[in-house]
């Protein structure tokens, strides 16, 4: 043990935390978003104890104060887990420096976690959709960004610390090609790219292979990469580094716009882990891909891989609401409403999008299919869906039509056959609300209740 304080001197609260965070939290041990937490976390602890000046002033009633301050904030059990694990790890440091004489850590009470819901993993018909949802988007770096996940196994930590640096072609192309904040891959199909994972010590890293689409979607990125003085890879559009929180939306951003609402980081690197094991790769190469510092972590998904596709099919039941309709407005409008109403809605423009989504979503979904003799064409869904087997079983289509239209004769056998609710427009809430109920209650899953009724017209 290292003392870090001069015998005679009595030091604040201030000094204490900082030689907590150049000592303790510098450790290799803790991960650096860990230490931002925890140096967060102390200094909000330390705002709410204005009169303790000097370090050997800090009492077990602080610690009280503070604890009752997260139960005040109704923060989640994860948070006040983490947050009261610092101010812990805090007092066991000082009372090691001998800075207070008192046992304050031993007393302190660290909550307990509520059990995590299990991560599902991505399997490939998720990560096709995600994909087709992020590449709709449209943006690069986006797109980049997801496949780099999905398809490499990476921590999102990992992922927005990865500077252009670490990026490692093969010897031939050991040098990337134009200036420093626009490198870009060779236009080559046989390159061998990798990315250079730096671990917790900077004299340690792993490197993760990219497969071809994965790195033609980052060569596409780096090209029009903000320029920038951040070493990192992604940016934001003003050139800082990505955060994690902003990478983080931008997962469930196009999770939602796929279908697929329960979709998280974790789940992406889940998914990879359990690919990589049903492709008969070897525990040990899947431990060193995902920087698994243990081999016991990666055989936790040994028993996962079993099961996977009984417990997604045990999902689907899982419902949501599907709006197809080319009108944007419309689209919004009515998504709103639901979404207001406690229900997962999502939208497509048009029946190819809505088709792959009610091939590949994990939910089941009831389709709100507008149609008008405009666009008709979108209605070449129904031609298609009892053709594919199992769609309408897994699935719900409700057709609505303009005021007064009517279904063409040649679709007139499709619709019937298949069961199709027809409505017209306006539609009142009500309606649409005992609609979607029934739908829910064939399809197996529990109707969540809605708001009062409300006249739903097209824009």
């Amino acid at each position: 043990m290292h003392i870090y304080f001069a015998p005679d001197h009595r030091p604040t609260t201030q000094e204490a935390l900082q030689a907590f965070c150049d000592h303790k939290l510098a450790s290799p041990r803790y991960r650096p978003e860990t230490q931002s937490s925890y140096t967060r976390t102390l200094r909000e602890f330390l705002a709410l104890c204005p009169d303790a000046v000097y370090a050997d002033e800090l009492t077990s009633a602080c610690v009280q104060r503070y604890t009752e301050d997260l139960q005040r904030r109704q923060l989640r059990s994860g948070s006040r887990h983490t947050k009261m694990t610092a101010v812990k790890a805090f007092f066991g440091f000082i009372e090691e420096q001998g800075v207070i004489s008192s046992h304050i850590a031993q007393l302190i009470t660290i909550p307990s976690q509520a059990s995590a819901k299990p991560v599902r993993p991505v399997d490939a018909d998720d990560a096709a959709l995600l994909l087709r949802a992020v590449k709709e988007g449209g943006q690069p770096r986006d797109i980049a960004l997801v496949a780099v996940l999905l398809y490499t196994g990476l921590s999102l930590s990992d992922m927005t610390a990865l500077t252009l640096a670490d990026l490692i072609l093969a010897p031939v192309h050991n040098v990337l090609s134009g200036p420093s904040h626009k490198r870009q891959l060779p236009p080559t199909t046989s390159i061998d790219c990798k990315l250079r994972l730096r671990r917790r010590l900077d004299t340690q890293y792993q490197e993760a292979p990219l497969d071809e689409p994965t790195w033609q979607a980052l060569n596409a990125y780096l090209m029009v990469r903000p320029a920038s003085v951040h070493p990192q890879i992604f940016l934001t559009g003003a050139g800082a580094p990505l955060t994690l929180s902003l990478a983080t939306q931008i997962v469930i951003k196009y999770a939602r716009a796929a279908g697929m609402p329960w979709i998280r980081s974790r789940a992406l690197r889940s998914g990879y882990v359990l690919r990589q094991l049903a492709a008969g790769t070897p525990l040990p190469a899947v431990q060193s891909r995902v920087s698994h510092r243990q081999v016991t972590t990666a055989r936790r998904y040994l028993g996962v891989h079993g099961t996977s596709r009984q417990v997604s099919v045990a999902l689907r039941r899982t419902c949501g609401v599907l709006i197809v309709d080319a009108a944007q407005q419309a689209r919004r409008r009515l998504r709103a409403l639901l979404e207001s109403s406690g229900h997962h809605a999502f939208e497509a423009p048009d029946a190819v999008f809505a088709h792959d989504m009610l091939r590949l979503s994990r939910l089941s979904l009831v389709v709100l299919l507008a149609a008008s003799k405009h666009a008709w064409s979108d209605v070449e869904l129904l031609e298609n869906g009892p053709n594919d087997g199992q769609l309408l079983a897994d699935h719900r289509i409700i057709l609505i039509l303009s005021q007064r239209e009517k279904v063409p004769e040649q679709l007139a056998d499709p619709v019937a056959s298949s069961h199709i609710t027809v409505i017209s427009r306006p539609i009142h809430y009500n309606t649409l609300h005992a609609l979607i109920a029934q739908a829910f209650s064939e399809l197996g899953a529990q109707d969540e209740p809605l708001e009062d009724e409300k006249s739903l017209q097209h824009p």
